[in-house]
């Protein structure tokens, strides 16, 4: 689930259904990749992510669609033609089968700042 911010406090939700792959995990990092299914709020990408898991739960981790930015925050500011300002990695739990994580990326557009927040959530079947 996502959520847009515009410059006037305008926000917007979107959900895009989906999945996480792991394919390689050794000692504390994980590569793999994901996959949104589109929807009338997304479109159909898929990516690679790459990160971390903590003995805790803690889970950090990048996205990145093909193309040209290194992470899905620098993609996002190629797509809408603006700058990207700001961002974090994904960082949430891992527990219990499920992936729960939330990042975010702020946006100098021509009509003003935009701030977009996603949160991921995925369970192990």
């Amino acid at each position: 689930m996502g959520t847009i911010t515009g410059p006037f406090g305008q926000r917007s939700t979107y959900t895009c259904p989906g999945s996480v792959d792991i394919l390689t995990q050794a000692d504390t990092t994980c590569s793999g990749g994901f996959t949104e299914a589109g929807s009338t709020d997304c479109q159909q990408e898929s990516g690679t992510i790459a990160g971390a898991v903590q003995p805790d739960g803690g889970v950090t981790f990048t996205a990145d669609l093909p193309g040209g930015g290194s992470d899905i925050w620098q993609d996002g500011a190629e797509r809408l033609g603006c700058t990207l300002v700001s961002s974090t990695p994904f960082r949430g739990t891992l527990s219990g089968g499920t992936l729960s994580a939330e990042g975010n990326g702020v946006y100098d557009c021509w009509f003003g700042t935009v701030n977009v927040d996603i949160q991921v959530s995925a369970t192990r079947t």
